[in-house]
């Protein structure tokens, strides 16, 4: 029969079974073992990576129509691999036809790229500017194949091609399973395709991305490789475990114009990073400080890498309040992530040792009080640190040693503390050492007594002196005594008692001896008729004079 005879429909689809036919015999492709777990090629060199294995079909093609193979370029572009698609030879004078055998079309594809990989958590990604300006149903693609071509293949389809009506620009984004020997033994597993003429002219860039991770494809799309469209998401189970892997870039030809190409601007394989960053710091010292403690970490990823480079070091601080102490003190923590979205925390680290409180000082002796000339007073004080111990407890004598009451006067007994970190604190006291004063002695008599005196006349202040030991105190210096004279309201029906002496004249002090002495005081015979109250100052200080009043008549 001749087959030119047979209307055109007829001829159409008798070819098409045929071809069928024809698929079914022929044997799946002999794929290679294994291939790597990731690679990344941009095309930048003159030649094709070895990697790659070029196959191309040389027969003819299906329904018997003849044409040339398609063809690639990385030298038209440089930088890029130029995949061109050539027009279709039909052989009966116009353009037509079909290219190289797949496992799941009737179509022959002229030239395909293929590349064996492997691994069972990755994400692939492709880049590539279309330029299709009139294909009629096919275009350029981009297959990734699990299984060698026969029974139990699946593929996943990237096609980037161009109808005049109804959908140009069109993308589709396929999941195929293979289950028999023939073209008719598939089932349709996901399948998407973008709506209308969204990007406008036929030049149209593309990045597609694939991720296979615990079992579940991902497939998505993007324009710019920053925004993506999640085509599909498929839970392949087990199906996939062992399967070989293999990359096909191809194109198909039905009336496609001459110069109709896409350039490749890179393939990618990465190996899915599920492991977070490895962070390393280092161990408290197990030394006390003075402030907070800074404890260095390094982080490093060998997967995708650090989202923030500033994590490849950095440092965790302690924040212990100032005026406290503590020995397990917790850094801040810090999370750290890879550009896949993996984090791990470092800290917070405990176990720091910071001291920011001085040592506590507590004195006991001295008080702030008086002591009698040369007791004997034995210094009682301590120092305490709750962090890094006390390194020094200095006080004026050490404790238990007697402290200086020598001198009359005030005097000042300080402790100062400092702990092992260098935080320091004191504490003093002042205390008076005072004469052992017996009270003056006759003519006058002490308070409450008021003494009846003529204004005018010396009077003769005495007093004797004795130290703790009840030993007479026989240097007081003359110029450390002195009277000063306040005035006092007369009461009525106070005790009043006459001075029965008086001193030939004014004079300054008198050591009589065995801690005697004597002051010869001129009033003044202003004082006629008024009360006074007079204060002898002999040297212990302010607060300590000693009193006697008087009564003054003309």
């Amino acid at each position: 029969m001749n087959v030119r005879s047979l209307p055109a429909r007829v001829r159409f689809f008798s070819v098409l079974l045929l071809f069928a036919l024809i698929l079914s015999l022929i044997p799946a492709t002999v794929f290679a073992d294994t291939g790597p777990t990731s690679f990344v090629d941009e095309f930048d060199a003159p030649t094709l990576d070895p990697a790659w294995q070029v196959v191309e079909f040389t027969g003819t093609r299906g329904y018997g129509y003849i044409s040339p193979a398609n063809h690639i370029s990385l030298t038209d572009n440089p930088g890029y691999l130029r995949y061109y698609l050539d027009p279709m030879t039909h052989a009966w004078g116009f353009l037509n036809g079909y290219q190289v055998y797949n496992p799941y079309y009737p179509y022959d594809y002229g030239l395909e790229l293929q590349r064996l990989f492997s691994g069972e958590h990755w994400v692939f990604e492709s880049k590539a500017n279309f330029y299709l300006p009139y294909t009629n149903g096919r275009g350029e693609d981009v297959h990734i194949y699990f299984g060698d071509g026969g029974a139990n293949t699946f593929a996943v389809i990237f096609q980037r091609y161009r109808d005049v009506t109804p959908h140009p620009n069109e993308l589709t984004i396929n999941l195929w399973e293979k289950f028999g020997p023939t073209f008719d033994d598939r089932i349709s597993l996901e399948y998407y395709m973008t709506s209308g003429d969204i990007y406008g002219p036929p030049e149209s860039t593309y990045v597609y991305r694939l991720e296979w991770n615990d079992g579940v494809l991902t497939a998505s799309w993007s324009t710019d490789g920053a925004n993506w469209t999640q085509a599909w998401s498929h839970d392949m189970g087990t199906q996939l475990d062992g399967l070989q892997q293999r990359l096909v870039i191809t194109g198909l030809s039905w009336f496609n114009n001459a110069g109709s190409y896409a350039d490749y601007d890179y393939v990618r394989l990465d190996s899915a990073d599920e492991t977070p960053p490895i962070i390393v710091c280092d161990e408290p010292d197990g030394q006390w400080h003075a402030e907070d403690v800074s404890i260095a970490c390094t982080a490093s990823d060998d997967g995708t890498g650090l989202a923030d480079p500033a994590d490849a070091s950095f440092s965790l601080s302690t924040s212990v309040p100032a005026g406290s102490e503590t020995a397990d003190a917790a850094t801040e923590s810090h999370e750290v992530c890879d550009v896949a979205g993996n984090c791990a925390t470092a800290g917070p680290i405990t176990g720091n040792m910071v001291d920011k409180k001085a040592p506590e000082v507590t004195l006991t002796a001295p008080a702030a009080m008086a002591y009698l000339l040369n007791q004997a007073v034995p210094a009682d004080y301590a120092c305490t640190d709750g962090g890094s111990d006390v390194a020094s407890c200095d006080g004026a004598v050490a404790v238990g040693a007697n402290i200086n009451t020598a001198s009359v006067g005030t005097q000042t007994f300080a402790v100062n503390a400092l702990d092992n970190v260098g935080n320091a604190n004191s504490r003093s006291v002042q205390y008076s050492v005072l004469y052992g004063f017996t009270g003056f002695l006759s003519p006058v008599d002490n308070p409450p007594v008021l003494n009846g005196a003529k204004a005018g006349q010396s009077i003769p202040l005495k007093w004797r002196l004795l130290d703790a030991n009840g030993a007479p105190v026989t240097d007081l210096a003359a110029d450390s005594v002195s009277v000063t004279v306040a005035g006092l309201a007369c009461a009525q029906g106070a005790s009043e008692d006459a001075v029965e002496e008086y001193a030939a004249g004014a004079s300054g002090v008198q050591n009589l001896g065995d801690g005697y002495y004597q002051f010869n005081w001129k009033t003044p015979t202003a004082y006629a008729r008024s009360c006074k109250t007079l204060k002898l100052d002999i040297g212990e200080g302010a607060g300590y004079e000693h009193l006697a009043l008087f009564q003054f008549k003309k």
